[in-house]
């Protein structure tokens, strides 16, 4: 493997990652299968899991395309500066987005839950309220881990961003 290029090295150890964070995942399913049957408690997990996911893809899918673009090519460029500014620049409209994320999903819980589980029975609405509290702060720290795994790979470090899916 001493021989093999960065690129190929970089592929066998993120299919590796891959592979153990699909493994997790399934091993993930199979304890809340074994604990919880298919209790309003799964239902209730896979929900808030769901959307916060969500909201990582939502943010990564939106800043990916023009961040990674604008700032490889100021590092081509060797504009280290502008570089750091841009990257601090998207760093701070991230945390403003999804502070006034974080602030809606917290002031008002039951609203956004009813926006975004329609139909969900008045006990799984109070159960998933109890977890919302503890999920929904994931939902600042998940945008900046986007734009962190968007410039990490744009500077050709592929292990740490793929280590976050494990």
């Amino acid at each position: 493997m001493k021989s093999a290029s960065p690129i190929i090295r970089s592929s066998i150890v993120i299919a590796a990652l891959t592979l153990v964070a699909k493994g997790l995942g399934y091993g993930e399913k199979l304890v809340l299968a074994y604990q919880y049957g298919t209790g309003p408690e799964v239902d209730v997990y896979l929900l808030i899991f769901g959307i916060i996911f969500s909201v990582f893809i939502v943010f990564r899918e939106l800043i990916e395309p023009g961040v990674l673009n604008v700032f490889t090519e100021l590092e081509k460029k060797g504009d280290t500066v502008n570089a750091k500014r841009f990257f601090n620049s998207v760093s701070v409209g991230l945390l403003g987005l999804s502070g006034s994320l974080f602030v809606i999903g917290l002031g008002w819980p039951r609203q956004t839950l009813a926006l975004l589980a329609p139909g969900f029975s008045p006990t799984k609405v109070d159960l998933a309220l109890e977890m919302w509290y503890w999920a929904w702060p994931a939902v600042s720290l998940l945008a900046l881990s986007a734009l962190g795994y968007i410039v990490l790979n744009a500077r050709k470090r592929f292990f740490v961003p793929a280590l976050g899916d494990v």
